[in-house]
């Protein structure tokens, strides 16, 4: 097992019998599981900017179509349009805050994105209608007629999500029309569930209690392949 710290005091590093250098930034390559969903949305944030730099390729940004739903506090509004000031706001709310769904879909072009259709909101901004990926190691090929073997199509759908605004933790109801995808350099250990990992990279320090850290390390294949973070500073 690889233990990784922020920062080490002399007394804490003596207590070391064996350090691991990594040749190879793993937590680059794989998803971390972590137990704050504000956190994933930090890495994931960060590892697409960094995946696309150290590649050389360029990142594309897919917004949202937003429009009023069903209010769960019901705004001041004639019709289901939302104006472009809240618009703008709504794309910059995290996902974790939205119901696990972005506004702005930040995408890097690689082998695993086949095919995308790209569109236009009604304000201009590009929004994302469809999009192809290959499957990577399914646990059984995939087949849709008309495309190669384990390419899926996901198009664009829309949701009603509750999205707590910026301004006074205000909760409303937006009806979001995106394809509904985040990145996965992170995932919460909820979503880690019944996933098994050869290389297991985990932030544990926020778990609620034992079960969620036993979540976390039941992904791991084998001792070897697992890797604690820490810190995430917090208070």
């Amino acid at each position: 097992m690889v233990f990784y710290f922020c920062t080490l005091s002399t007394k804490e590093w003596h207590q070391f019998t064996t350090v691991v250098i990594l040749r190879e930034n793993m937590c680059q390559q794989i998803s971390i599981i972590t137990a704050c969903n504000a956190h994933r949305d930090a890495i994931n944030a960060r590892r697409t900017r960094e995946f696309a730099a150290d590649r050389g390729v360029l990142l594309h940004s897919f917004f949202s179509y937003d429009r009023w739903g069903k209010a769960t506090i019901d705004p001041v509004h004639a019709d289901n349009s939302i104006s472009l000031k809240l618009q703008e706001m709504l794309w910059q709310v995290p996902p974790c805050m939205s119901d696990h769904h972005t506004g702005i879909l930040t995408l890097c072009i690689e082998a695993e994105v086949v095919k995308m259709v790209a569109g236009k909101t009604p304000c201009g901004r590009p929004c994302l209608e469809s999009l192809h990926v290959c499957l990577t190691s399914p646990p059984q090929n995939v087949q849709v007629p008309g495309l190669p073997m384990n390419v899926i199509p996901l198009g664009q759908s829309k949701r009603t999500v509750s999205v707590t605004l910026p301004v006074s933790d205000t909760v409303v109801a937006i009806a979001c029309e995106q394809v509904m995808i985040l990145s996965n350099f992170a995932m919460t250990d909820y979503a880690c569930q019944g996933r098994t990992h050869p290389d297991n990279v985990v932030h544990l320090k926020f778990c609620k209690n034992h079960q969620a850290m036993y979540t976390c390390f039941s992904c791991s294949s084998s001792l070897s392949g697992t890797l604690i973070l820490g810190d995430f500073l917090r208070g």
